[in-house]
């Protein structure tokens, strides 16, 4: 039997959780309040029951937080799949049978055609002549309107998996955030008897759990999206090449940089950084082709999706030769910078990764120059050491807290990602500077003003300048007036221009 679609029962269904969703909260915050009232007894004023209270009261304030939030997200998307189910009721079976009905008309009208077509062979008579064609002619638009009703049944019938797809694991998702609430309401009464179902640390677990669920579902998605898209391979076959493992290890890396999300990120951009990530090598798309450097011979290859497929499908050992990602970092200040080769390394991937994001050679170098200045292109660069409240990163963005925040990081965490995963802090520092330059960015602050100010020579927009071709020292000057914006004098905007030129003959 088929998948039936009764948008009343779905929405019946929906108002339901909305209920439950808004409810639980409540509950929660009722079973907080007896909590509360225990810790408010004048009886427990040992020293023990003392840190025992700023204890829950701690872990209470970060679980309710956690609750509201995943609460909002599962309210929005129930909100969305409402909003999608339109008002036909569908049925599996009985489209399936309409579109067999139409296939055979079609078939039928094709046969007219035909049997017509010979008999205008067979006579010559003008009337006749006439008429058989207005008949063919009338056949062939009836074909024409039946293969459009077949394939606007064939959509629907996508259209309801796709509905059940999303359905089944929304709601499953809601009904296991439900059992976590009511776990923690449960335990909310009983805590300080110790007899809790579950200990605080163990369903504050079960809500972190839950919410890398939902992420890891996102990425899913738009990876499989991006893989089908540019490589004809489902994220199944994939995980066959690369190994579960690998899987993990490109969950964390979109989580943390969040390319999942951006919309205009591109799908082999994407693939790119996928297989980068679980195979370690270096891969760039350049004008829509992937490019991999080979560090036996040196060279470089290139690649249409069609060609990294049937690689990667019937040879994915051919990646063995392909060079090693190559990026450094450590804490420290602009007095300790990287060693030449070192910073030289970090250059090319910065180079690379703004490239496939559209930027032109002289607008990355002209970045370049001002990164030079700012940090030697050390991702783990501070002004002041762990001072989040002044300069941070390969920009030194002032202040840093505003990076650290974004990026979920305090200074302990970013010191320990710089001196040993260096990779991660300079891809979230791109993305970091990529969103900050966006006027439309909701998830910070822009930063990117055009000016003619700070001897800018152009007032431009960022989209202006990602892919100019004015010359490399004038757009090291633009982008230091419209992202910069240093107190540097003569003498330090020429050492900006000088870097960025020497950089522009570098890559030339």
């Amino acid at each position: 039997m088929g998948l039936i679609l009764s948008p009343s029962e779905v929405r019946s269904y929906i108002g339901c959780l909305q209920g439950y969703l808004e409810s639980s909260i409540e509950c929660y915050n009722d079973a907080k309040q007896k909590v509360d009232l225990y810790i408010a007894t004048e009886g427990l004023a040992s020293v023990a029951w003392a840190q025992s209270k700023e204890t829950m009261q701690v872990c209470y304030q970060a679980i309710t937080e956690g609750m509201l939030s995943v609460q909002e997200s599962f309210l929005s998307d129930l909100s969305v799949l409402d909003g999608a189910l339109g008002d036909e009721y569908l049925d599996e079976d009985a489209l399936e049978a309409e579109i067999r009905i139409l296939e055979a008309e079609c078939q039928q009208y094709k046969n007219n055609i035909t049997q017509w077509s010979s008999m205008l062979q067979s006579f010559s008579n003008g009337g006749f002549s006439t008429t058989a064609s207005r008949w063919i002619e009338t056949a062939n638009g009836m074909i024409e309107s039946t293969e459009a009703a077949i394939t606007e049944l064939r959509e629907k019938i996508i259209f309801l998996h796709e509905v059940e797809d999303t359905t089944v694991n929304l709601f499953q998702s809601v009904v296991d955030f439900l059992s976590i609430v009511s776990s923690a309401i449960h335990d909310g009464g009983v805590t300080i008897s110790g007899s809790g179902e579950y200990s605080v640390e163990n369903w504050s677990k079960c809500i972190s759990d839950l919410i890398k669920t939902i992420e890891e579902k996102e990425i899913s998605q738009r990876l499989e999206e991006a893989l089908i898209e540019e490589l004809g391979i489902s994220l199944e076959e994939f995980k066959k090449i690369f190994g579960e493992d690998a899987l993990e290890e490109i969950y964390d890396y979109m989580n943390d940089t969040g390319i999942y999300k951006r919309e205009n990120a591109l799908s082999s951009v994407i693939v790119a950084k996928a297989i980068g990530v679980c195979s370690g090598k270096y891969i760039v798309v350049v004008d829509g082709k992937y490019e991999f450097c080979n560090k036996k011979t040196g060279e470089m290859s290139s690649y249409t999706s069609d060609e990294l497929s049937e690689l990667i499908k019937n040879n994915a050992d051919f990646l063995d030769g392909i060079e090693e990602i190559e990026v450094y970092g450590k804490q420290g200040t602009s007095k300790e910078p990287l060693p030449d080769e070192q910073q030289t390394a970090n250059v090319e991937y910065i180079y690379d990764y703004l490239r496939q994001e559209g930027w032109s050679k002289e607008a990355i170098c002209g970045a370049l120059g001002n990164i030079n200045e700012e940090s030697h292109f050390n991702p783990g660069v501070w002004q002041d050491a762990e001072n989040i409240y002044l300069g941070y990163g390969l920009t030194q963005w002032d202040d840093g807290a505003d990076f650290l925040a974004w990026a979920g990081l305090d200074a302990e965490t970013a010191n320990y990602i710089a001196n040993n995963s260096p990779q991660r802090l300079m891809d979230k520092e791109l993305e970091f500077l990529l969103i900050t330059c966006n006027p439309n960015t909701t998830d910070t602050q822009c930063r990117w003003y055009g000016t003619l100010g700070y001897n800018s020579p152009y007032d431009m927009s960022f989209e202006e300048y990602k892919v100019s071709t004015h010359s490399v020292g004038d757009l090291a000057l633009v982008f230091h007036g419209s992202y910069e914006r240093s107190a540097d004098g003569e003498k330090g905007l020429s050492e900006r221009i000088a870097a960025a030129e020497a950089w522009y003959e570098y890559f030339n």
